[in-house]
Formats: C-alpha cells, structure tokens, sequence
C-alpha cells in the first residue's frame, strides 16, 4: 500500500502494484470535489477525473498499458495536494 502525506493529510493507494484496479482513499476530512491526475514518465498527462466526491474510489488499469505512472491528487483551492506513483503490472 502505498502512501502519501501532506499537511498531515493520508491519501491510501491499495494495492499498488496492482493488475485489475486499485482503491484510492481520500482523507475524510478534506474538502471536496477533488480531482485525480495521472501522467507518463515523461509527464504527459494520459488521464484525468475530476468530482470525486467519495472518500474511496476505484481506478481501473484496464484502461493503461503495464508500467509506472505519476500521479496528482488535489482539491479546488489545493488545500489537499499530493503526488506519488502507481505501478501497473
């Protein structure tokens, strides 16, 4: 599982790697609508949602090729923001 902090804030990635999907959990505590980001080695962003309202979600990696991502995790006035990496297998 991995994890990222900010401000004393959690964000839970589980598991990680993972094949199928992987459950992002979001603090309870912070404000939402937050949105999620995902981008290539290179930095190019390849996904985007946003209005995640839940405090869990799920993210498919059926929808990306085997491999190591980036991500950004943030609220609208980025109170809340966190970055990390997902590993695909």
């Amino acid at each position: 599982m991995a994890q990222t902090t900010n401000s004393n804030k959690i964000l839970e990635i589980s598991p990680n790697p993972f094949t199928s999907y992987t459950i992002i959990t979001l603090p309870e505590e912070i404000l939402r609508p937050c949105s999620l980001e995902l981008f290539d080695l290179n930095g190019e962003k390849i996904y985007s949602y946003s209005n995640i309202i839940s405090n869990k979600f799920i993210l498919s990696g059926k929808m990306f090729k085997k491999g190591s991502y980036l991500y950004k995790v943030f609220n609208p006035d980025y109170s809340f923001f966190t970055t990390g990496k997902i590993i695909i297998n």
